[in-house]
C-alpha cells in the first residue's frame, strides 16, 4: 500500500515506509515531549490553562513558556523517533478546544549513534527520560503509563548502539541526526486569538479586582483577629 504525507501525518503510528532498510522497533510507548514555546517561536499557552501550580507539580516550571506535546516513542535499532500526528481543526473554527490541541506536529528522529547518554527522571506525578545527543541538545520525555520499565528501555539502546553500523545509517538517513516538529499553522492562529481574549477579560475585570482588593483585606484580618461580621 502507497501511503501519501498526509496519511503517515494522521497518526501517531510509525508506518512501514517510514522506517530505513532493516530498522526493526524494538519498543514504542504513548508519550509527550516537553516543547520550550520560544525555541519553535510560537505563541505561549494560555495562563487560565496553565496556573502556577499546575506548572510546578507537572515539572514544567515557574515559567509560562513550557507546553506538552501529545505522541508516541519508538526505540528502532538505528533511532529514537518521537511521532506526534497533525490534529484536524474543529468545526467550530475558532473555538477554545482547538486552542488546547497540538500545535506541533510530526517527527523528531535521534540516531542512537548521535546520542551521548539517555536518564530518566522522577518528578511528582511525571516519570520519563532525558536524552542528550552531541549537539548538546536535550529531550525531554513523559511516559503515561506508570509501569513502564524506563530501565528496560535504557539497556535496550544501550544494546542497540553497540551493534549500530554509524556509516551505514548515516547514509540511508541522509546524515540526518534530528530534526524539528512542524507548527500546525491553523491551531497557532487560533491559541493567539484566545490569548487576546483573555487579555480582553483581563483588562475589563482588574477595575473590580481593585476594588474588591480592600474587603478581601479587612476580611483576611478579621479571620485573623478571630472577629467575626457577628460582632459588628
Amino acid at each position: 500500500m502507497t501511503f501519501n504525507q498526509e496519511t503517515l501525518l494522521s497518526e501517531n503510528k510509525l508506518f512501514d515506509e517510514e522506517l530505513l532498510n532493516n530498522e526493526t522497533i524494538i519498543f514504542s510507548y504513548d508519550a509527550s515531549i516537553y516543547i520550550n514555546t520560544e525555541e519553535y517561536k510560537i505563541s505561549k499557552p494560555r495562563a487560565i490553562l496553565n496556573p502556577l501550580w499546575v506548572r510546578v507539580i507537572d515539572g514544567r516550571g515557574r515559567k509560562n513558556k513550557f507546553i506538552y506535546i501529545n505522541g508516541k516513542i519508538y526505540l528502532t535499532n538505528y533511532r529514537i523517533i518521537f511521532k506526534a500526528k497533525k490534529e484536524k481543526v474543529g468545526i467550530f473554527g475558532i473555538d477554545s478546544i482547538n486552542a488546547s490541541k497540538n500545535r506541533l506536529y510530526g517527527k523528531i528522529e535521534i540516531l542512537l549513534c548521535d546520542i551521548i547518554t539517555i536518564t530518566r527522571f522522577k518528578h511528582l506525578i511525571r516519570r520519563g527520560l532525558n536524552i542528550y545527543d552531541t549537539t548538546k541538545e536535550k529531550y525531554k520525555f513523559w511516559l503515561w503509563n506508570p509501569s513502564i520499565n524506563l530501565l528496560s528501555f535504557i539497556r535496550e539502546f544501550d544494546t542497540a548502539k553497540k551493534d549500530i553500523n554509524e556509516a551505514y545509517v548515516k547514509r540511508y538517513s541522509y546524515g540526518n541526526s534530528s530534526s524539528k516538529l512542524i507548527i500546525h499553522n491553523r491551531l497557532e492562529e487560533h491559541n493567539k486569538f484566545w490569548l487576546k481574549v483573555d487579555k480582553v477579560i483581563e483588562i475589563i475585570t482588574f477595575p473590580l479586582k481593585i476594588l474588591n482588593a480592600p474587603w478581601h483585606i479587612l476580611y483576611s484580618l478579621f479571620n485573623l483577629l478571630g472577629i467575626n461580621s457577628e460582632d459588628f
